[in-house]
């Protein structure tokens, strides 16, 4: 299911899925309990997008969007994958922020006990790698779940677009 043994005992200890011991006081865990608790199918996207969107919308400066990518946007996460993250900060940003960030990070960190990658490109930064024909930005596209902001990436990047093939980061013949 993508969760580290570390992550699972936390969740127990911490009363958010019961366990039983064993005579020789080994944890048992029922699956369908430990699938509820990461969502309906199990997968950790499930649980990332929301915890994401609540924390955002808790914070005083908000990003201009954010989204979850890589193998646990794609639902192919294995218990050593790290929590991809793509932030677009707005225009201005000042220690408000820069608190938030730390603070989003310390909170994943304790939920999943798994190493949570923020990735933060302001817009010029993001109209450069389009320019330059991307291929992070271009996988990225591909594998977002947004959590805040424009429904998709392809979307708030789209006018500077231009010839470029989003979906393989290449530029098409004029």
């Amino acid at each position: 299911m993508g969760v580290e043994p570390v992550t699972i005992r936390a969740w127990a200890a911490k009363g958010m899925i019961p366990c039983t011991r064993t005579a020789g006081g080994h944890r048992r865990f029922n699956l369908d309990e430990v699938r509820g608790h990461l969502g309906e199918t199990g997968r950790l996207v499930d649980d990332v997008v929301p915890f994401l969107h609540e924390a955002i919308d808790r914070w005083s400066v908000k990003p201009v969007y954010a989204g979850v990518f890589g193998s646990v946007a794609r639902g192919e996460e294995t218990g050593h994958s790290d929590i991809d993250v793509l932030i677009v900060p707005p225009k201005r940003v000042g220690p408000v922020w820069r608190r938030q960030r730390v603070e989003l990070s310390l909170s994943a960190w304790h939920r999943w006990h798994r190493e949570f990658s923020v990735i933060e490109a302001s817009l010029e930064r993001l109209e450069s790698m389009v320019a330059n024909g991307s291929g992070f930005l271009a996988a990225v596209v591909e594998d977002e779940v947004a959590v805040w902001g424009p429904p998709t990436l392809a979307s708030l990047i789209l006018p500077w677009v231009g010839g470029l093939d989003v979906a393989h980061g290449e530029r098409q013949a004029s």
